[in-house]
């Protein structure tokens, strides 16, 4: 399928084309992504043409695109068999394992496994970071200070190892240019392009040496063009000033109110004394120097299921939790409008960042007294309270060791493994 013609250039690398017999493959990808330029500049250092399509972000949404790539991702490859690949890291090994001659791959078995924790790592614990950094900066996501802070040293605290291993070697696997190399250099890319300016490129020479390497070829040339580095990092954007709403001329009349209904008496009221009191717990729980050393044992040991129920709560529209300040809010809202219940109830919000999308995700742990859901979080009772049904309400069973442990991470502000699955914690409040 393919016809390697190899050639030694100046600096002792290989230089080489690869000739297909058959029809050139088809790279799918978008403007400006730093994914497909990463698998554009790995196949222009290797001479192999593809035809490119540059798609839009809502093309990758429709039913022929997904039929190529279910996950509506670029860049995505069609090979010349009709088959397709994805993920960059993914489709740059497969342009390399093309040209075996190269060693792009690594040339031993040691070389090999260095090659791919390396590209692992970059996707895992460097480029989860990158675009939550620079993308609000650049206007593509909703601005918020502490989450593109949070990104910021996600990036900074990586790349110290990067810069330990780079002071040490001249390239990430053996002693030659292999993937991980053009990995990393596109990934890399865009920091230094928009915000690693003089200052923070002076605490990474060895990754500027590494880096500078690499815009020094004749690939990284062809697909981003002249290096212009950063000298004035990208900027918090201005918040526009509203102008205040005009003031209504004319008052509306308010209409006659009612004569006012007296109040029923809460359910909670009627219940006998629990055998642990909930201000009691309240009371461990502020006090507890280490919440989950101190309080939970406590809790669990005195906890009946004849005076409690545990519920969790998960907030309907994660995917509109875009804003941390806003999303915080919401929070702090709902738990004022809990006010009616502090008497029967106690628990925790947690706001965490999803470990997959851009938005943030809200969810919690309750106490709540008596043996079903209390009042205020049911639709259509009187005690209702409006926020609650933006939430869904699912009981917890304490006996079930998932459960147990969600309510111990959720009332403890943290997790050893996102809250299982929800996400890493960026802000939690308590109602008590």
């Amino acid at each position: 399928m393919y016809l390697i013609i190899l050639g030694v250039a100046e600096t002792a690398t290989l230089s080489l084309s690869v000739v297909r017999e058959e029809e050139n493959m088809h790279l799918y990808t978008c403007e400006h992504s730093p994914f497909g330029q990463k698998v554009q500049m790995m196949a222009k250092y290797l001479g192999i043409d593809m035809e490119t399509t540059v798609l839009q972000m809502a093309d990758l949404k429709k039913p022929e695109f997904l039929a190529k790539n279910p996950l509506g991702r670029v860049p995505t490859l069609e090979l010349d068999d009709g088959k397709f690949i994805w993920e960059s890291a993914n489709i740059a090994c497969a342009l390399c394992e093309m040209a075996p001659a190269t060693n792009l791959i690594g040339a031993t078995f040691v070389e090999k496994c260095q090659v791919r924790e390396w590209i692992i790592s970059f996707a895992t614990d460097l480029e989860k970071h990158i675009f939550p950094w620079i993308g609000p900066l650049l206007g593509y996501l909703p601005y918020n200070g502490m989450l593109v802070t949070n990104a910021k040293n996600g990036v900074l605290a990586y790349l110290k190892t990067v810069e330990k291993h780079l002071t040490a070697n001249t390239y990430f696997a053996g002693n030659r240019l292999t993937v991980a190399d053009f990995n990393c250099a596109a990934d890399l890319n865009a920091l230094m392009t928009f915000v690693f300016d003089k200052s923070i490129r002076a605490t990474m020479p060895a990754i500027c040496r590494h880096f500078k390497m690499m815009t020094e070829t004749d690939a990284y040339t062809a697909v981003y063009g002249e290096l212009k580095y950063c000298v004035t990092p990208l900027a918090a954007p201005k918040k526009e000033k509203k102008e205040p709403a005009k003031k209504q001329e004319k008052k509306q009349e308010k209409p006659a109110e009612e004569p006012k209904k007296k109040a029923p008496a809460h359910p909670c009221a009627a219940l006998a004394p629990a055998s642990y009191p909930l201000d009691a717990w309240k009371a461990v729980y502020s006090n507890a120097d280490d919440t989950r050393k101190d309080a939970m044992p406590v809790f669990w040991e005195n906890y009946d299921p004849k005076d409690y129920c545990l519920y969790k709560c998960t907030y309907k529209y994660q995917d509109e939790l875009e804003v941390g300040f806003m999303t915080a809010n919401l929070a702090s809202g709902f738990l004022q409008r809990c006010d009616p219940i502090r008497k029967f109830g106690f628990g925790n919000l947690i706001i965490a960042q999803d470990l997959k999308e851009q938005h943030l995700n809200m969810f919690g742990a309750w106490l709540f007294r008596g043996t079903d859901l209390i009042e205020e979080m049911k639709a259509g009772t009187y005690f209702e309270i409006a926020d609650a049904e933006c939430y869904t309400w699912e009981r917890l069973n304490p006996e079930d060791a998932t459960d147990r442990k969600f309510i111990d991470d959720v009332w403890s502000w943290e997790s050893d493994d996102h809250f299982g699955g929800r996400g890493d914690l960026v802000e939690g409040k308590t109602f008590k």
